[in-house]
């Protein structure tokens, strides 16, 4: 051929020097190619057996008219690399199992980190299940309490009969409690952040002759939850706070009598303002 660096497949002979033209190596023609029993473009194959300079025989079926090209000669003074000579495409096919097996890994991990914390998730609210059903039953128990306080709002202090005791009752503290249902409040944002509409208010007033206190539970779709101090207080809510605090708080008296909730009614029992 006219072109010295390439040469025929039926053109090639032992010795012959070419490049892999797959796997872009260098190797040595060993035997005259030989038929390969495939057919490329009408024409019948050839097998080209030859040996790489790693020491491996090497089998290519081309057509006959496919032209290789010719290798620089091997140096025989340079040993054979152990590694294998990879082609581009092999090696970044290597590196993509590579990232793969990489990512599978790392997704293993991500996904025994989620198990992890969806199990500590519903271990925190168990507790805090739990908390809250021990503080309700304290509250409902304090509630109870204080009722039974309530009984014995609006009289004089008393002396016990008994022969030779002299035991004086004096109410020290009434709790008045007012549930009110609500629609179309605004919404409210807790202490968290978290923004809902409610649906109902529970405030218990504590009534003393020196001071006086409220508590706020907030009634939501789904729960109910106690107001702080320190949670933010709109105006609507301070006015409704506001409107249903018992006014005898305003104007203590010793002994005062009550009614039902705090409420100031007149000695006679027929009621009105104290």
């Amino acid at each position: 051929m006219s072109d010295s660096n390439r040469v025929r497949a039926d053109e090639l002979s032992p010795g012959d020097r070419v490049w892999h033209p797959f796997d872009i190596v260098p190797f040595t023609v060993t035997h005259r190619p030989t038929p390969a029993g495939l057919h490329f473009e009408g024409e019948m194959g050839l097998r080209v057996t030859g040996t790489s300079d790693r020491g491996e025989t090497v089998h290519v079926d081309v057509a006959p008219s496919y032209t290789w090209h010719r290798a620089p000669a091997r140096d025989r003074e340079t040993p054979m690399t152990p590694e294998p000579l990879l082609s581009t495409r092999t090696r970044e096919l290597i590196e993509m199992e590579t990232d793969r097996n990489r990512w599978k890994g790392e997704a293993e991990e991500l996904r025994a980190r989620v198990a992890e914390l969806e199990t500590e998730r519903h271990t925190t609210n168990q507790a805090l299940s739990d908390a809250a059903e021990t503080l309700r039953a304290n509250r409902d128990r304090i509630a109870g309490l204080e009722a039974e306080l309530a009984r014995y709002v609006g009289h004089e202090p008393t002396i016990a009969a008994g022969a030779g005791s002299e035991a004086v009752a004096v109410v020290r503290e009434v709790d008045h409690e007012v549930r009110i249902d609500l629609t179309g409040a605004p919404e409210l944002s807790n202490v968290c952040g978290r923004v809902r509409k409610p649906f109902g208010l529970r405030l218990r007033y504590g009534l003393r002759a020196d001071v006086s206190r409220v508590d706020i539970t907030v009634e939501f779709q789904d729960s109910a939850e106690l107001w702080p101090p320190v949670a933010e207080m709109p105006d609507w809510l301070n006015q409704i706070i506001e409107d249903h605090r018992p006014r005898d708080v305003d104007d203590p008296r010793d002994f005062r009598p009550t009614g039902m909730g705090g409420w100031a009614i007149d000695r006679t029992g027929r009621g009105g303002a104290a």
